[in-house]
């Protein structure tokens, strides 16, 4: 998922100026994209440990199940509007 965003971002950044201004939501979301912020969510995932299929998925500490709830939470946080299941 953050391979693609990185190069969501990349390609964004070799498009051409528009000529309507930009929207301020999009703005805000853009900057808040850091090398330190990815390479935290990256190392995050990492310290789980065991990414395996056969890890347990309602482990709350280690492995997918951990990630899940991670990321669950993550994007959870994002926005009251944004539905996360």
């Amino acid at each position: 998922m953050l391979r693609l965003l990185n190069t969501l971002v990349l390609i964004a950044a070799t498009l051409p100026a528009q000529n309507t201004p930009a929207d301020p939501a999009i703005k805000k979301m853009v900057a808040g994209i850091s090398p330190d912020r990815i390479g935290a969510s990256v190392k995050t995932l990492a310290g789980f440990e065991t990414r395996g299929n056969y890890s347990d998925p309602n482990q709350k500490t280690r492995g997918i199940g951990a990630g899940h709830l991670w990321i669950f939470e993550e994007f959870h946080g994002y926005s009251l509007l944004f539905k996360v299941t």
